[in-house]
């Protein structure tokens, strides 16, 4: 087995299982800002101070001194402490070492090959290096602007590191739209991982590793003053049993429509326009469950925690009892502003100590993922839910004030055991609110499309709509043998 190399950066090894291997030729490669420099300027850092090895960084495109003044402020600390162990330098350093630079090049601002492997070689000998970063190797280009003259150039520059016995992660910048664009760069590095930062998320991928098996897939990384923190994509729990044991709704009349209730450890998605009483629902199941001595967590998106407790407290349902009585954490990620990786690891941190979650609203996963990250991400995340038994609701804001409308992409209701669908309908010029059991799983449950109201008490379910035809379609009707009678 190949002898791997830490990188120090939380979240990240595991992906990597282990590591990089070591001696290997490292490339990451993302758009501008994507976080590709702290990313290299981590592993060696973080080289120093948790394995005690020498790491040397190298910069050809900033400065040393805005390498060092633009570092989180926990990471410089970190670099301060170890300055006998990291070497950080710059193109002009290079320049110094070599008095064949000009003279093979012609300008002062273009990389070499063979000055860079000189300079490299010098350092790392002197300095008893151990990891090497090299970043912004895309001025090689400059210098060499066709292909074979690029990858020749690179690998003679890998082939240098190896000799040398060094780990080492070169940096990369892609094209900006994100897009992947294979470089020749990346045929002769012995690992790729791909950088992303689309609508304030920032994700990364490793595409190949040779030599050692990794964990693929999308994982969220966030930039703090610690540096990088990688939250690894959830893998699916394959050990998860189910139960007959049947919980509350917090709702009487949905109770009974659901025979019962919802089985525990299910999940719920709950998808109406706005005002048609999500959140309300969700807050009345939470409230059962707290007042069964069962923990709930509320994550909210978009009311704060005093809005949340105010709107509660006008359907008669404490939160600020249920808090100060250990029953109730209430989770407030402001979006866009938290990272949603980040946000979806803090919420499995918790799932031990709880039996009831209520997200509202899945909406904003939906903004921040691809519809392939979203599916993967809601498979692995329910499967652990459910290994814990804590049965969770999402509530989901389609666009449409009446009528029919696009539930949720397949990626949300396919995963979930229970479609509650709330609906605005006008009937004789007045607005009402009609409530269907869409989809639930194992069990009978009533299929009628029933009318409901919000009191001062929540949500109470009433009849059944009578009389009345088309009441989802957007365009409800007084059944036909009602208007038969009416004319008779």
């Amino acid at each position: 087995m190949e002898k791997k190399v830490q990188s120090g950066i939380n979240g990240f090894d595991s992906i990597l299982k282990g590591g990089f291997v070591e001696g290997s030729f490292n490339l990451v490669v993302g758009e501008c800002g994507a976080g590709k420099t702290i990313f290299a300027l981590c592993f060696i850092v973080n080289g120093a101070e948790k394995y005690g090895e020498n790491g040397l960084f190298v910069t050809l495109e900033e400065s040393r001194a805005n390498i060092i003044k633009n570092m989180p402020a926990k990471l410089k600390d970190i670099y301060e402490r170890n300055t006998d162990k990291i070497t950080i330098v710059d193109l002009s350093a290079i320049r110094k070492l070599s008095t064949i630079f000009e003279e093979k090049t012609g300008f002062s601002s273009i990389v070499d090959v063979d000055v860079l492997i000189e300079s490299l070689r010098k350092w790392i000998t002197e300095k008893k290096i151990k990891r090497v970063a090299i970043d912004g190797l895309a001025v090689l280009s400059i210098r060499y602007p066709q292909d074979y003259e690029i990858r020749s150039a690179v690998f003679r520059i890998s082939s240098s590191l190896k000799e040398l016995g060094v780990t080492s992660i070169i940096t990369e910048e892609s094209e900006h739209d994100g897009a992947r664009k294979f470089s020749v760069k990346e045929f002769v590095a012995d690992s790729i991982t791909h950088i992303n930062y689309r609508n304030g998320v920032r994700t990364l991928e490793v595409l190949k590793i040779r030599g050692s098996d990794f964990i693929p897939g999308e994982s969220g990384f966030i930039i703090s003053e610690n540096g990088i923190e990688v939250f690894p994509r959830l893998i699916p729990e394959t050990r998860v049993s189910a139960t007959d044991r049947r919980v509350s709704t917090g709702i009487a009349g949905l109770d009974k429509m659901l025979n019962g209730g919802f089985f525990r450890g299910d999940t719920v998605l709950v998808s109406g326009s706005a005002g048609a009483g999500k959140t309300i629902m969700g807050l009345q199941f939470i409230s059962a469950g707290c007042m069964n001595k069962e923990r709930g967590l509320i994550v909210s998106f978009e009311e704060n925690p005093a809005q949340l407790k105010r709107n509660a407290k006008a359907v008669g349902i404490p939160l600020d009892k249920y808090e100060r009585e250990n029953m109730l954490n209430i989770m407030y990620t402001p979006y866009p502003g938290t990272d949603i990786y980040m946000q979806i690891h803090n919420i499995i941190s918790q799932l031990p100590s709880i039996e009831r979650l209520f997200i509202d609203t899945v909406n904003h996963y939906e903004s921040a993922m691809s519809k392939e990250e979203l599916r993967n991400m809601l498979v692995s995340f329910t499967s652990m839910t459910k290994k814990h038994g804590v049965t969770v609701m999402f509530s989901s804001e389609s666009d449409e004030l009446m009528g029919t409308s696009k539930l949720m992409t397949s990626s949300v209701s396919f995963v979930v055991d229970t479609i509650i669908v709330l609906r605005h309908v006008e009937i004789g010029s007045e607005m009402h609110k009609a409530m269907n059991l869409l989809k639930v799983r194992g069990t009978e449950h009533v299929k009628d499309i029933r009318e409901y109201v919000i009191t001062n008490k929540g949500i109470v379910i009433k009849d059944k709509f009578k009389d009345v035809e088309g009441v989802f379609s957007g365009s409800a009707r007084i059944a036909a043998k009602k208007l038969e009678k009416f004319f008779e």
